[in-house]
């Protein structure tokens, strides 16, 4: 299943003091994403993407100051990426069997 990252919930921005700033109104800042919604719209579980982080499939994850990951669109696109060639890879191994026994 290929998820877009416009298919994710993302987090909400917070007005910087009392106002707000240009870029929020604007809508220019890029979209991040927490790790539940990320592990939900991707199907996979929380501990696999620390794991993807872990082993350097993604790049180290920002954190806010309470160390909540924040994933970003790019990190999607990475992990939507490392999702098809898993796929290409299964349908791959089912031909060389097919190939093999015939």
């Amino acid at each position: 299943m290929v998820v877009f990252s416009w298919q994710i919930m993302p987090i909400t921005r917070y007005k910087s003091g009392s106002r707000e700033t240009s870029h929020m109104r604007n809508n220019t800042l890029p979209k991040s994403y927490r790790i539940g919604d990320v592990s939900k719209s991707l199907g996979l579980s929380v501990d696999m993407l620390r794991y993807y982080e872990k082993i350097g499939l993604l790049p180290r994850i920002p954190r806010t100051a309470t160390g909540i990951r924040i994933y970003s669109d790019k990190d999607i696109s990475r992990l939507n990426l490392a999702q098809r060639a898993q796929n290409w890879r299964q349908h791959l191994n089912l031909l060389f069997d097919y190939a093999a026994d015939t």
